[in-house]
């Protein structure tokens, strides 16, 4: 169906055509009239299908112009808002009156409340974290706000944001149209569209072929330490213009991004210890391919629409086997075609089945030929520094990474247990420069080895707390004299050190 038929304004729909948009997609042409009459709705789709089309376009049908802000968008990554925004800026038909402005942290929020109190945008597109931080200030007002949307809701909630979610909400309370978007329906999306939406509208694209992108899937079987070596293997022999390696850890993106770099190609790492700046630069000369291959965690995994990624190469099994889908996603955008690689060792041979599965194909197997064994620690020194990722790995320095026995399952998102850190430590939030949050644990890197562990109580019980390298004997707790060259002291330090029983444990 063209967009001249869905009765939208003839401003909108000449911006439409003028940037080449066309034929509406089939969310597009489901969402874009019920959004229009007011409704609650729920779309799912794929990625690829036009989803961001599907709720912009309508939000700017109903913009009045008037200098309020009159609709919410919440995305979960920076680099997804930033691309939201991107594209309202083009196909808004009228950016004198109605504009769209981005918010999220790693930025001076000051700079960002200046400016909404001085300009009053239109539309709002924020992560979770930002935007309730600015309705807790009172910076913005939830009066004039007509609608809400939530898009890669399932992402949000898999990253630990249901409680921000839930509090944004209290502000709303339910006096606007809500509008979920999402690749997956869990469980738990259904139990807050209960909650928060009016009789939604649900529209599912189904995940049929021509919706499907076209990834070919191989799969090559490795210890660990010929990963590096099958990693180089893949890349001479696939010809590509822009690769993407997905890695599980932070500090593996710096190494591996080093090693590529050593060996003629142009790689970077890509991770969340980046500055946005350095992100934003990132992203733009890998599109340009003056970086042709970009080392990411799964940050990257959702949201980000980069076209001509030819090779996407699975450097680890992802922790959450629903990320390979959108990990494999970034590449075959577009109706091209993609090629997909994941490096397993003999006892992970089970997960491709599962993978199988969720993809609906076959994953073949790509033998490599005189694999050697490479130690990536002798990687780590020439990762470090800004060109490569910048901040500390995950394992740069273990005596300064600690378990503590508390994750998503106890309320937490990456930035509240940040803060809870920061309290219950008495350290400054950059003291604390890398957090991994799983259920019902986390680790978490400081800058510097702690002085004493303190004791720390959550909802009547005591946390466990390690040095998570078991192999280290001078963890804090069983070294209270310990001397570090942290440039910040716990305010426990003086406290008695945990008894034996608490050691043993385990919550």
């Amino acid at each position: 169906m063209d967009f001249e038929n869905l009765n939208l304004k003839k401003e909108l729909l000449n911006q439409l055509l003028k940037v080449g948009y066309t034929q509406a997609t089939d969310i597009q042409i489901n969402l874009i009239p019920k959004i229009n009459e007011g409704l609650d709705v729920i779309g799912q789709a794929p990625t690829g299908t036009g989803k961001t089309l599907a709720f912009i376009i309508p939000i700017l049908q109903n913009v009045k112009n008037e200098k309020k802000i009159q609709s919410l968008i919440i995305a979960p990554t920076r680099e997804l808002v930033n691309q939201i925004n991107d594209e309202i800026k083009k196909i808004n038909y009228n950016p004198q009156t109605i504009f769209s402005y981005s918010i999220y942290g790693g930025i001076e929020i000051n700079k960002q409340i200046n400016f909404i109190k001085k300009y009053s945008p239109t539309i709002i597109v924020s992560t979770p974290g930002r935007l309730l931080d600015l309705l807790k200030r009172g910076i913005i007002s939830v009066e004039s706000i007509n609608n809400i949307t939530l898009d890669e809701v399932d992402v949000m909630l898999q990253m630990g944001f249901e409680k921000d979610l839930q509090r944004i909400f209290d502000f709303i309370k339910n006096k606007t149209q809500v509008i979920f978007i999402s690749a997956t329906i869990p469980t738990e999306i259904k139990k807050i569209s209960s909650k928060y939406q009016n009789n939604p509208f649900f529209f599912k694209v189904e995940s049929v072929e021509e919706n499907q992108p076209q990834i070919k899937q191989y799969y090559t079987v490795v210890r660990n330490s010929q990963k590096l070596s099958a990693l180089k293997a893949i890349l001479e022999k696939n010809q590509f213009f822009l690769a993407i390696v997905f890695c599980n850890m932070k500090y593996l993106t710096k190494e591996i991004a080093a090693f590529l770099n050593e060996n003629n190609f142009k790689a970077e790492a890509f991770q969340g210890n980046l500055k946005q700046n350095k992100r934003e630069q990132l992203i733009k000369s890998f599109r340009k391919g003056d970086v042709n291959v970009l080392v990411a965690t799964d940050i990257v995994a959702r949201g980000i629409d980069i076209k001509n990624v030819d090779i996407v190469v699975n450097y680890d099994l992802p922790d959450d086997l629903n990320n390979y889908v959108h990990r494999i996603g970034r590449s075959g955008r577009n109706k091209t075609v993609g090629t997909s690689f994941i490096m397993v060792s003999m006892n992970q041979k089970w997960a491709l089945k599962e993978l199988e599965r969720k993809t609906e194909n076959k994953i073949e197997e790509y033998q490599i030929s005189d694999l050697v064994e490479i130690n990536s620690d002798q990687y780590k020194d020439k990762s470090k520094g800004e060109g490569s990722g910048q901040g500390h790995g995950r394992y740069q320095d273990k005596e300064n990474r600690y378990f503590i026995g508390l994750g998503t399952f106890d309320g937490f998102n990456p930035t509240t247990f940040k803060d809870f850190l920061c309290q219950q430590f008495n350290v400054q939030n950059s003291d604390i420069i890398d957090i991994y949050m799983k259920d019902k644990f986390s680790f978490v890197q400081f800058n510097a080895k702690l002085v004493q562990i303190p004791e720390i109580k959550f909802n009547n019980r005591t946390v466990r707390i390690d040095v998570s390298d078991s192999s280290s004997s001078s963890s804090p707790r069983n070294n209270n004299n310990h001397q570090s060259g942290s440039s910040f002291k716990p305010r426990f330090q003086n406290k008695k050190p945990f008894n034996n029983r608490f050691q043993k444990k385990r919550y």
